[in-house]
């Protein structure tokens, strides 16, 4: 039995193809998302992809005795876990491979290649781009007039950077 197609992978959300930008943060939003689920010790593999969970760099450290047996064996299960998902929804098979030859099944860190491959650096161009796009929202034009206005312009002018970075 031969590998399987594209067309026969069932995805859980739209594949990545390897284009930095908007297509990659579509792709995390939905990693992400997807990785909610919770582990028996309460991490989820969105936590470990963050590198918030027990044992990850950000998260608490794994205990020492029994327990600790049970969280490294939880920890690793997390590892494993995300680094499939991850794999398996990007559809670059250059990238897939390098994931597998330089962080195969340690999802934090096939993630943070992904990442470091996908973002887009806010530069002054890509600065400039936002703010034209920010600049030409219309209420009346992209929301409409009606009770949920407020609302969806917090939506329309949502971007990836905080609030707190911008003054």
């Amino acid at each position: 039995m031969g590998t399987p197609s594209s067309s026969e992978i069932r995805y859980e959300f739209t594949p990545w193809d390897g284009t930095p930008g908007k297509p990659f943060d579509d792709y995390e939003t939905s990693l992400l998302n997807a990785g909610s689920r919770s582990d028996d010790r309460g991490w989820t593999l969105s936590d470990h992809l963050l590198g918030q969970d027990e044992g990850s760099p950000g998260g608490p450290p794994i205990p020492g005795g029994a327990a600790g047996v049970k969280a490294t064996a939880a920890f690793r299960k997390r590892q494993k876990e995300s680094y499939k998902i991850v794999t398996l929804h990007i559809v670059n098979r250059d990238i897939v491979d390098t994931m597998r030859r330089d962080h195969f099944q340690n999802g934090l860190n096939a993630f943070t290649a992904a990442r470091t491959l996908g973002n887009v650096a806010v530069d002054m161009l890509r600065l400039r781009e936002l703010t034209k796009d920010f600049d030409g929202i219309a209420i009346i034009h992209d929301t409409g007039v009606n009770e949920n206005t407020i609302v969806l312009l917090a939506q329309k002018i949502r971007t990836p950077c905080t609030w707190s970075s911008w003054g």
